[in-house]
């Protein structure tokens, strides 16, 4: 994993495999700081630890440019 700080993000680890994007970390993560760490072009499904009663929730998209504008809060790692 890789670990991505940016001035509205902290702590943030995220993996890419295959199509899928797993992150977990604590803060928020928007479009524009994932963006230009992955390769969008290759994302369908992104996986994200949102701490709550199932852990992990699965936000499947036809492309990664969905998450435009959209900020995903990001708790503890899974």
């Amino acid at each position: 994993m890789f670990l991505f700080f940016a001035s509205h993000i902290q702590a943030v680890d995220y993996d890419v495999r295959g199509t899928t994007l797993f992150i977990s970390g604590s803060g928020s993560v928007t479009n524009a700081a994932i963006s230009t760490a992955v390769d969008k072009t290759a994302i369908q499904t992104i996986i994200i630890d949102d701490d709550g009663p199932d852990t992990i929730d699965t936000y499947a998209f036809q492309s990664f440019s969905t998450l435009v504008d959209v900020t995903i809060g990001i708790c503890h790692k899974f």
